[in-house]
């Protein structure tokens, strides 16, 4: 918090990240009501007008991002969200289910240009020894809006309607243009070139992400991870109530452990940070997420199976300290934006498999034995694929060290 810059953008992301959750949970009873309750479709229907921009548009938004000024990026995309959150008061207005699920899909498309210039314009203003903290700080953060969030929105919305809730999300996009405005840093990464030029900037970034071993290792540990956690989303409520045979209110229990234990773990992580050794802890994190998986799936009582929560919880944060500042540290600033297009599409794919296989395999076996198999593969996953990790970051630890002794044996 030091240094200015990255101070303005925690606070625009403090501010519009409250936002989004008054919209998220606004429109998910909002569309309850609209149906009476009686269309579980299209409540559904939310998640994937949510969902499928991450995956259909991940690579293409981070093009664009990797080809634009990232400063002005986040003006624009701050604006237009603001807009479209007003066009959701249209909808109530009218009624339309439609308007609101296309109003959805746009914003959670321009989002997908949002984050990668963030991320850019992070590692631009934060020296590259303090990533791991502002990471940490990023997370924590963001742990920290998902517990009061759902419990914020579901206020605003029961106490005051709708129409307040989405207008107050557009008010947060506003205020966080208005301190994007403030910043002074410029982070500007390839020149402007043709517009027809995107698909082969695109290609380029697809045939980096290919010849990588650092990156494809990445793309391992993090898909692994969403997988894990669209299998966790679904299984949960199973293990709760068939397994451990409890009512399905102490569901509750396990989604706020999570949150508190990745709350925690952050901001511990973020206080001794220069101790750690960043090419284990994608690894380590999603290991740790294996144990508590498995935990779970041999959990006797509820206690055991939050025991297990929390080392899912602990694995993530190990897992996300690690990803972030390791990826903005070693990936060319002209890629980042692409690299992190391939990194949003695969992880949403690999989440949304995890999801839908869970609910089928459910269907044939018994949920402990589904879960426990999960926990096993990641494990092993872990221990692959984190090893090639740590193995690659050293190579490119040394590549950087001979370029920068370079200039200085040619002088002698």
């Amino acid at each position: 918090m030091r240094h200015r810059d990255f101070a303005l953008i925690w606070s625009g992301q403090l501010v519009s990240g409250m936002g989004d959750w008054l919209r998220n949970m606004a429109l998910l009873y909002w569309v309850f009501s609209v149906t009476g309750g009686e269309s579980p479709l299209a409540t559904a229907a939310i998640t994937v007008a949510t969902t499928a921009p991450a995956l259909l548009l991940g690579l293409t938004a981070g093009t664009l991002a990797d080809r634009w000024e990232r400063r002005r990026v986040l003006i624009f995309c701050d604006a237009t969200r603001c807009v479209l959150s007003l066009l959701q008061l249209v909808a109530v207005a009218k009624q339309s289910l439609p308007l609101a699920y296309v109003v959805a899909f746009c914003s959670s498309a321009v989002e997908q240009l949002y984050d990668p210039a963030r991320v850019a314009l992070i590692r631009a203003t934060v020296p590259r020894e303090e990533l791991v903290a502002a990471s940490s700080l990023r997370q924590t953060t963001t742990s920290a809006i998902m517990m009061l969030g759902m419990a914020l929105g579901t206020g605003v919305y029961f106490m005051l309607g709708p129409w307040v809730s989405f207008a107050l999300d557009a008010a947060s996009f506003f205020v966080a243009m208005v301190i994007n405005l403030a910043i002074r840093g410029r982070c500007v990464s390839s020149s402007v070139r043709a517009v027809s030029s995107v698909w082969r900037e695109a290609r380029e970034g697809l045939e980096y992400v290919r010849g990588s071993l650092f990156i494809r290792s990445l793309l391992v540990l993090g898909a692994m991870a969403m997988a894990a956690s669209g299998l966790i989303e679904v299984v949960q409520i199973y293990l709760v109530t068939r397994e451990l045979g409890l009512p399905e209110d102490r569901l509750a229990w396990l989604g706020t452990t999570l949150g508190v234990s990745m709350f925690a773990g952050f901001a511990l992580v973020g206080s001794f940070h220069r101790r750690l050794r960043l090419e284990w802890l994608p690894g380590l994190g999603l290991g740790v997420c294996g144990v508590g998986v498995l935990l779970m799936a041999v959990a006797p009582s509820l206690l055991v199976a939050i025991v297990g929560m929390v080392l899912v919880g602990l694995g993530n944060v190990l897992l996300n300290v690690g990803l972030g500042p390791l990826m903005q540290t070693y990936v060319d600033m002209g890629l980042l934006g692409r690299v992190m297009g391939v990194f949003r599409s695969v992880s949403t794919a690999s989440m949304l498999l995890g999801a839908s296989s869970a609910g089928y395999l459910i269907a044939y076996a018994n949920t402990r034995q589904v879960t426990g198999a999960a926990g096993v593969l990641l494990m092993v996953a872990a221990l692959f694929a984190g090893s090639r990790l740590a193995h690659a970051v050293v190579t490119l630890r040394a590549e950087h060290s001979e370029e920068h002794a370079l200039p200085t044996a040619t002088v002698k």
